[in-house]
């Protein structure tokens, strides 16, 4: 037990290190659009851009309590360690109505070591609303601390341009580039029960494509088969005061093997309302994962499209 808690302290101590250490790195990388100021704050800013799972989509806001994997590299840190596996993705993203493209490859291992660890790495080909390009990347690691509790940690570096110039050969619209990090604690009080604290982006990089946001995640399951879950976020940097994104979402899982999901996620700050659907196909050697959001009763009428293939090493 000394043992786990000493490799707890370092490697809290090395992340946070890094993170401080790209605090000034990062301020002066920042692309701050030439017309930022000229953006309203009516709910039309850009929305966050991040890695997202097939799984994750299809839960609406209600997949990270409970994500394992590769979910939990791109949700809750401290979840890596849920469960032990070695997985690896890939993933297609796109938005049709924005022509916006976006791929991926993530990692996921709990197996080869006490610390569980993981990486992800996205590509980004935008247009429409989300019309930028370029790339993040991300390194996690979550530690268990006994058999209710489990921390986490994640890095991750962003290069995001916007592709529109004005008349003066300036870039305008969103974009980003420099150091965030996120945390996460995961709470398993009883078996099938999960609750996590959650805090993403705390290194402020003033956009709106990386909002710093707080809050939690509760996830319940029966038997392995049926599971019930709802995130509540509050972005604390996007609109002059915080909005939260909230929502819930439920999976059936079918003779062992099929997945089915359906969720609802809410953004109070841009006035969206979006249901989600997804399904996938689990082997003990591959997964298939496709699912879609989709705004409703909103101005906008962006639809997400994710497809996902999974490698199971262990």
């Amino acid at each position: 037990m000394l043992n786990m808690y000493r490799d707890v302290t370092r490697i809290l101590s090395v992340l946070v290190a890094l993170s401080l250490f790209s605090v000034p790195a990062a301020a002066q990388e920042v692309e701050v659009p030439a017309d930022a100021e000229a953006v309203p704050d009516d709910g039309t800013r850009p929305r966050e851009d991040t890695y997202e799972t097939g799984r994750g989509i299809g839960m609406g806001a209600g997949g990270r309590a409970n994500a394992q994997g590769t979910s939990a590299v791109a949700y809750n840190p401290a979840n890596i360690s849920l469960g032990r596996v070695y997985h690896m993705e890939g993933n297609l993203g796109y938005a049709p109505g924005q022509s916006a493209w976006s791929t991926g490859a993530a990692v996921a291992d709990s197996v080869s070591n006490r610390i569980a660890a993981g990486l992800s790495f996205r590509g980004v080909y935008g247009g429409g609303n989300r019309d930028y390009s370029g790339w993040d990347a991300r390194v996690a690691a979550g530690i268990p601390l006994g058999q209710v509790f489990a921390v986490g940690v994640s890095l991750r570096y962003l290069s995001l341009r916007s592709n529109v110039e004005n008349d003066n050969g300036d870039r305008v619209g969103p974009g980003v580039k420099g150091f965030t990090m996120d945390a996460a604690l995961r709470l398993t009080p009883t078996p099938g029960l999960n609750i996590a604290a959650l805090a993403y982006n705390i290194i402020n990089l003033e956009s709106s494509i990386t909002p710093t946001r707080i809050g939690g995640a509760a996830s319940y399951t029966i038997q392995e088969v049926f599971e019930l879950a709802a995130d509540v976020l509050v972005d604390l940097r996007t609109f002059d005061s915080a909005s939260v994104i909230y929502g819930f979402g439920a999976e059936v899982l079918i003779a062992s093997q099929v997945a089915v999901r359906a969720g609802y996620r809410g953004d109070t700050g841009r006035d969206l309302h979006q249901l989600t659907f997804g399904a996938g196909y689990v082997d003990p050697r591959f997964g298939i994962e496709f699912s879609m959001r989709r705004d409703i009763a909103s101005q906008t009428k962006e639809t997400a499209l994710v497809f996902a293939f999974r490698y199971h090493v262990q």
